[in-house]
């Protein structure tokens, strides 16, 4: 990817190269001025935000344990909500 391109171009480029690599996104807005392509692989996400200024990303590693325990879910997002 070449730095000097705009942001759309530079998204562009981005999800084209992960087309030739067969790799599986989606792409989502969460700021008024960026696009986030999500990437998912067993035991990773990669999230990576195209604005006009540039690109960032940030990835997360972990299991992908299943449970079936509701209280642990209600739990879990009460915790996350109140940070």
């Amino acid at each position: 990817m070449n730095d000097n391109t705009d942001g759309l171009q530079r998204m562009l480029d981005f999800l084209n190269y992960l087309d030739d690599q067969n790799v599986h996104y989606f792409i989502e807005k969460y700021s008024p001025d960026g696009l986030t392509a999500t990437l998912t692989f067993v035991g990773l996400r990669i999230e990576v935000e195209f604005t006009p200024d540039g690109m960032a990303y940030s990835y997360f590693e972990g299991t992908e344990d299943v449970f079936t325990d509701e209280q642990r879910l209600r739990d879990l997002i009460k915790q996350r909500r109140s940070q």
